[in-house]
């Protein structure tokens, strides 16, 4: 009996954590991929603007470019 209670606290317990950590881990996995895909969303639209357009913003095609790049 006490065995079986230790058993169940002990791997209760570590289980929990271990719950924790996964979805703590999958949500800044989540995260991560929906900066990404943020950035490439933005970077498209720079591309897309017209020299005007990036004139206003203050810069040019080319630095738009190296921009999309991300370099």
């Amino acid at each position: 009996m006490f065995m079986e209670r230790y058993q169940q606290q002990h791997w209760g317990s570590s289980t929990h954590g271990f719950w924790q950590i996964l979805g703590r881990t999958l949500r800044n996995l989540g995260q991560r991929i929906e900066r990404f895909s943020q950035l490439a969303e933005q970077r498209r639209q720079l591309l897309e603007m017209d020299d005007h357009l990036l004139r206003d913003i203050g810069i040019n095609r080319a630095e738009a470019i190296r921009m999309a790049k991300g370099n």
